[in-house]
């Protein structure tokens, strides 16, 4: 690295499918500005998240450890105090952390290593207190995120330009200690609404994904039960099958959403290079997202599966000591950005790193061959049940600690879009990579931890419902109230 300290500025999105961008090599979504981030830096190719839901996954990227570590396993689950974040590592370093936008933090505590935040956050400290208008009302969770996909403006695109006006105004501003600023917004995730001057470019032109069938089922029953098969239709109010014409509607939005969050992007990384440039400083810029989202792969919309869709992130890095115009094979996990970030200013990660640094990959160093892992754990069945995915070369194997959930085994090498499960045949495979997957998982403390914290959280939203902490409330973003009408086009 250079001599001086390099400002940080992690820009983190929500539910950005990993391989929808145009340096990922897909075929129409536009994203010009991530292509040039990714030509000035490191594009890591193969990233997953921690878990497959926001909270977990978010937990996950500021303590660098798994769920079943970290003990966040729920989007209602509250990371504890106690335990340090990458922020505290940098923060010891010299820096001060900046927290403008989006977190998604649960509990008391909105910090979590940040010293001060810029902007508030779309969501509340308690319960589902999103900022949403009630005209969209279920479209904002995954069980009526269909319910509308069209053209317009939304809460979300209102407060993602909010989020980035308020990191363009800080980076008018000169800091003396060096900077770690996170810029979280809520796009691309649902509803599927992007701006109208997007239409023409996807509307006509999307097609259909490979696995999308509607009447077909998933082996995994677990998964199955996430299929959007119908919906409430938000012009009559009643419920109707989600047909392909929907699908298609829902996913040119969410492309639209994608080259919506590449602009902002774009417009932030601009005004940070000037500020550099003011200031003399190096810098590094970092791109991900907290997990995917499959819109209408495998008939499922949004997240919480491990299908690539779902697990599957984007992670740039560029700027001072980073190689440009370079790629990394080896899979990766959200897990890395702290324990990298530490690694590159030379101070201390939190202690039991799942993730690892990759700091001499990014500077031009050979790749070590590697595996991730992914966790999530959900309701299925009437009972709690824990699943876990590991990813080495080509090879994915997702295992659950239920006798009615088969192994899936995929070879994203030949089959992509994860249609032949190879559990059955391939059994040295199933061996090597279970054997790996089983390495300290304990899936019977995980499921009583999770059904003990959900005893917790019911308390809590209780107590919170009748006697609010203010402290939990603010540091919420306030919905316009122009924006509370449903989008101009939708279907």
């Amino acid at each position: 690295m250079t001599a001086r300290l390099p400002d940080i500025l992690v820009f983190l999105s929500d539910q950005h499918h990993g391989l929808y961008a145009g340096f990922a090599g897909h075929p129409l979504v536009e994203t010009p500005h991530l292509d040039r981030l990714a030509a000035d830096g490191t594009v890591c190719e193969t990233v997953y998240t921690a878990c497959p839901l926001c909270v977990p996954a978010r937990s996950a990227l500021l303590t660098g450890q798994l769920p079943s570590h970290n003990g966040v396993y729920d989007n209602s689950h509250i990371l504890d105090s106690g335990r340090a974040t990458f922020l505290d590592g940098l923060a010891v370093a010299g820096y001060q952390t900046v927290l403008c936008g989006r977190m998604h933090f649960k509990g008391v505590d909105q910090r979590h290593g940040f010293d001060r935040r810029i902007h508030g956050d779309i969501t509340s400290g308690y319960l589902d207190g999103i900022s949403r208008s009630e005209a969209y009302g279920s479209a904002f969770g995954m069980g009526g995120c269909i319910d509308l996909a069209g053209w317009g403006d939304s809460p979300v695109l209102t407060y993602d330009r909010a989020v980035a006006g308020a990191a363009l105004d800080y980076l008018e501003q000169d800091h003396g200690k060096p900077q770690c600023i996170v810029v979280g917004t809520y796009g691309p995730h649902f509803p599927y609404v992007a701006p109208p001057e997007y239409a023409a470019r996807y509307e006509r032109r999307v097609a259909a994904p490979v696995s999308w069938d509607p009447e077909g089922r998933d082996e995994n029953p677990l998964v199955d039960a996430k299929r959007q098969r119908t919906r409430h239709n938000r012009h009559t109010g009643e419920v109707e099958p989600v047909t392909t014409e929907i699908m298609l509607a829902a996913r040119a939005a969410y492309f639209g959403m994608i080259t919506e969050q590449d602009r902002l992007i774009g417009t932030v990384r601009d005004q940070w290079r000037r500020y550099l440039q003011r200031t003399g400083r190096p810098g590094v810029f970092v791109y991900t997202s907290d997990h995917g989202d499959t819109c209408g792969e495998h008939g499922i919309f949004g997240k919480q599966t491990f299908y690539e869709g779902s697990s599957r992130i984007p992670l740039v890095f560029a700027g001072a000591g980073i190689a440009a115009g370079r790629r990394l094979r080896q899979p990766a996990s959200i897990m890395d950005v702290g324990p990298t970030l530490c690694d590159l200013v030379g101070t201390i990660a939190p202690p039991r790193q799942d993730g690892i640094s990759l700091a001499s990959s990014l500077q031009g160093n050979d790749e070590a061959p590697r595996s991730v892992l992914s966790e999530w754990v959900q309701w299925y069945d009437d009972r709690v049940v824990a699943g876990r995915m590991v990813r080495q070369d080509d090879w994915k194997l997702i295992r659950f600690n239920h006798a009615a959930i088969p192994d899936q085994l995929f070879d994203l090498s030949t089959d992509p879009d994860e249609l032949e499960n190879h559990a059955g045949e391939s059994l040295e495979i199933v061996q090597d990579l279970g054997e790996q997957l089983e390495d300290g998982w304990d899936p019977g403390r995980i499921t009583a931890e999770f059904g003990e914290k959900r005893e917790h959280v019911k308390l809590l939203n209780r107590r919170h419902q009748i006697v609010p902490t203010a402290e939990a409330f603010t540091d919420v973003w306030r919905l316009p109230s122009e924006v509370n009408r449903l989008p101009e086009r939708f279907i």
